[in-house]
């Protein structure tokens, strides 16, 4: 028999055992482990009569490097670790929280922690690198998964027209939605800005935009980041919102004014900041405490309620104050940009009329849902 016959026999025989392996005993696979490496070696040393050349050197070490590949992909550890160090992997993982949330978002979920945590691509998972990560941080975002908190809140970062954000449970998470709302007036101010061009940009002030509402500040650094000759203020009742939102700023690298202001609090008096600002934009608060039922369990559970909910007998209360402010706030050619409640696009257009917008705008969102009206005086 000679050395290549007795590479494929022992090839042959891992591949074999590899599924028993998996089950047995921590103390078995290591005695298994060293049996076959071992064994290699006497078997080389047997059929090679004591003479080794460099190749067949070299042989044995491939043959060895590939029986570790093999052994930890199929979970047989190459450390002296105890076995509850390394029975949670990316297959273990998204196994576990299929049960909860489908094999298709679980295998995402999974894929997004070993990416985001532990910076582990797919192809280092199929290599088997996922069994260096610390079991014991596995299973307490596994337990906080199975209780339906979002992923968003257990990694601490979202991502958002490109960039990543930090959130936490007293900011909301950035929707899909809020996005198709900020490329939308991002695209109507370069389209306006090119009709306009016979204007030399050094005469022209430079344009101020408000965010109501800014929770992580999501709007607000995106806007300004893509409008770097803008001034950016943005509000919100929450410290603890604006304290993610600054933070969120500095490291994006983008100057915004953010203010502890209230909406709800502002009088109908002509503002000190009249006819200043040539964008309005808000995501408020608009869900009704009747939808409640048909909301997810992450989100009823996790997110703050004061971002989400307003009353069943006023849905447009929000609406309504930042109309009465931005008819006098804006400049004369000034733009409002909100994301409404899908239920409601009529009666917020009727809202806007009634303030005395006249140029106004529905549009749908990508799931071709009443979500965003554009108004002009």
């Amino acid at each position: 028999m000679n050395f290549f016959l007795i590479r494929i026999t022992h090839f042959v025989a891992v591949v074999a055992v590899l599924q028993f392996s998996r089950s047995c005993s921590y103390t078995l696979k290591i005695i298994l482990y060293l049996y076959i490496n071992i064994g290699l070696i006497i078997d080389f040393r047997i059929t090679c009569f004591g003479t080794a050349t460099l190749q067949q050197l070299q042989h044995i070490q491939e043959e060895i490097s590939l029986f570790s590949l093999l052994f930890v992909r199929f979970g047989v550890p190459l450390s002296s670790a105890k076995q509850s160090d390394w029975n949670m992997n990316y297959k273990t993982l998204w196994h576990r929280l299929a049960k909860v949330y489908g094999e298709g978002e679980a295998q995402a979920i999974a894929r997004l922690i070993y990416e985001q945590r532990y910076g582990l691509t797919l192809s280092d998972i199929l290599m088997g690198r996922d069994s260096t990560v610390p079991a014991d941080e596995l299973e307490q975002m596994a337990r906080r998964l199975e209780q339906q908190e979002p992923i968003q809140y257990i990694l601490g970062q979202a991502e958002f027209c490109g960039r990543i954000f930090a959130v936490s449970e007293h900011v909301l998470i950035p929707r899909r939605e809020t996005e198709e709302l900020c490329q939308r007036i991002i695209s109507n101010i370069r389209q306006e800005t090119t009709a306009d061009c016979s204007e030399s940009s050094t005469d022209k002030p430079h344009p101020q935009i408000l965010d109501i509402g800014t929770g992580s500040g999501c709007i607000a650094i995106t806007l300004a980041a893509n409008m770097p000759h803008s001034i950016v203020t943005a509000w919100d009742i929450s410290e603890d919102a604006l304290v993610i939102a600054r933070k969120n700023a500095e490291y994006l690298g983008v100057d915004v004014n953010f203010e502890n202001v209230n909406i709800l609090q502002i009088p109908n008096s002509p503002p000190q900041t009249a006819n200043n600002y040539s964008l309005i934009v808000s995501n408020p608060p608009y869900i009704c405490y009747k939808e409640r039922a048909d909301m997810e369990k992450n989100v009823l559970d996790y997110e703050p309620p004061t971002a989400l909910f307003v009353p069943d007998d006023d849905p447009l209360l929000f609406y309504k104050a930042i109309a009465r402010f931005a008819c006098k706030a804006l400049t004369p050619d000034g733009m409002l940009a909100l994301e409404i409640n899908r239920a409601y696009g009529q009666e917020t257009c009727e809202v806007l009329k009634n303030a005395g917008f006249n140029d106004i705008q529905l549009y749908q969102d990508s799931y071709h849902n009443d979500r965003f009206v554009i108004a002009k005086k």
